[in-house]
């Protein structure tokens, strides 16, 4: 960190010559604290974080993929985006699980108390098989740099349309990424499977994370996952040729 960063007073001085957002106050004992409501934080990170986008930055588009399930994919994939996400890049989660895991993460839906107060919302399902604007897909967060499309249960359906379509590899990169240009980072979670969901968000990522932990059966999975990505990776290569 530079000299002028290294203490909290850094914060106030930019509060005071209105280079953030000014902080409420709020009496805590004697004396009062500063407080900031959290969709303020994303232009305090953009300040002061350590993420920084760098000049000619282009879109980063990455894949949090295993097929063995239980390995911690969708956990460390919400703090990554949200770190992101408050350091002031504008991030958009698309999570492909029919269980709806991350979703439930970033948009619980705390109030529900019976199965028949579940309220259904469109997602990719509808953006490709009934042409559903994804303006009306996505999903805002209480952060503004950061958006989800929401996983639905009909993900099972729409892998089941895909493996009846030409190109399906390219489904997302022919289709869905040209339509979220003003997003700095895209990331994709997938179910522990490997289908077409997964396979058209490989050939659409340009980094995939594999969490591995340290056990041999892991790191056997991990291996068999990875000869099947450099497989499908240079049939793809072929097809491109």
């Amino acid at each position: 960190m530079g000299e002028r960063y290294k203490s909290i007073q850094t914060l106030y001085n930019a509060e005071e010559r209105g280079e953030i957002p000014k902080a409420d106050r709020e009496p805590r004992g004697k004396v009062l604290t500063r407080v900031w409501d959290i969709s303020q934080l994303p232009g305090i990170g953009k300040k002061f974080g350590f993420l920084k986008k760098p000049e000619g930055f282009k879109q980063k588009v990455y894949v949090k993929f295993l097929q063995k399930g239980g390995v911690l994919k969708t956990t460390p994939t919400f703090n990554a985006g949200r770190t992101l996400a408050l350091n002031g890049l504008k991030v958009l989660f698309i999570p492909l699980d029919p269980e709806l895991s991350l979703t439930d993460i970033v948009l619980p839906q705390e109030d529900i108390v019976r199965l028949d107060q579940y309220k259904s919302r469109p997602g990719l399902f509808q953006f490709f098989t009934q042409g559903v604007e994804l303006n009306k897909i996505i999903q805002p967060t209480s952060l503004p740099t950061l958006d989800i499309i929401p996983e639905t249960h009909e993900l099972v359906a729409l892998e089941k349309w895909m493996s009846r379509e030409t190109r399906r590899e390219y489904m997302f990169s022919d289709h869905l990424l040209p339509q979220l240009s003003e997003y700095a980072v895209l990331v994709f979670a997938t179910s522990p499977a490997w289908h077409n969901l997964v396979e058209t968000s490989l050939a659409a990522s340009q980094a995939i994370v594999l969490p591995l932990g340290c056990t041999l059966l892991a790191y056997n999975a991990a291996q068999s996952n990875m000869d099947n990505i450099y497989t499908w990776k240079e049939k793809r290569h072929l097809q491109d040729q």
